[in-house]
């Protein structure tokens, strides 16, 4: 048995890590039924229909820029890219999705303790589980991270995750994932690159198709660069 300890959880909303801010996530995979019972049937017969996924969450409120409620206020009516990471290590299991808002949040303003937020936010279409395949890492220099074994090469497509939290630089910072059939990656090829990023973002991109066995993050920027950042990859 592995268990996780809910301290090491992180939260990305766009650009931005809430997890100084958020002390309860509630995340909820679903999927909603209608009711397709029909005369003389021995029991109720339900129909999937459409998928309902997505992370209730506790935060304190903080009117900091980055706070939950400022990266809230800043999702009406817009849409974001969401990742919520079960540890900090590499391969930790991890939910993401495209397209993320939020119904209410409501503010709790007690006579004793602090004000919190609390609330929904909801993904939409569907939320993806994958895992970290770059950490959350400051990155001065062009490099590659650790590669991953899939286990096997798959034909299915993938998704992937870029949340780039700071980012400074005269071109920016481009980040790809790549593939290899060998763990050395001695003929390593570019499955996904992200637009290039010049400042605090997130992108999600995805590929059709064949995926080879092993997996890594690359990274460059010319001339010179400073960026924090983190990829999730998700083997579709």
């Amino acid at each position: 048995m592995v268990v996780k300890a809910a301290s090491n959880a992180q939260i990305w909303l766009g650009g931005y890590d809430l997890s100084g801010f958020a002390n309860k996530l509630t995340p909820e995979l679903g999927v909603e039924f209608e009711d397709a019972t029909v005369l003389q049937s021995s029991g109720h017969i339900w129909n999937v229909t459409l998928l309902d996924d997505k992370v209730g969450f506790d935060a304190f409120y903080d009117v900091a820029s980055g706070a939950v409620t400022e990266r809230l206020n800043n999702m009406r009516g817009n849409t974001d890219q969401i990742s919520l990471i079960f540890g900090t290590a590499q391969s930790s299991k991890a939910i993401s999705g495209d397209g993320v808002f939020q119904d209410t949040y409501p503010i709790e303003i007690p006579v004793e303790g602090l004000s919190k937020v609390v609330g929904d936010i909801k993904f939409t279409n569907k939320a993806t589980t994958g895992y970290l395949l770059q950490p959350k890492e400051t990155k001065t220099s062009d490099g590659n991270g650790t590669g991953v074994d899939g286990g096997a090469s798959s034909s299915a497509g993938a998704e992937a995750y870029l949340h780039v939290f700071a980012c400074g630089g005269d071109d920016g910072l481009i980040v790809k994932v790549q593939t290899d059939d060998n763990s050395n990656f001695t003929s390593a090829t570019d499955l996904i690159t992200f637009t290039t990023a010049n400042g605090i973002t997130s992108q999600k991109k995805s590929v059709t198709g064949a995926v080879e066995r092993y997996v890594r993050a690359n990274w460059a920027g010319t001339p010179t660069y400073s960026g924090t950042f983190a990829v999730v990859w998700c083997r579709l």
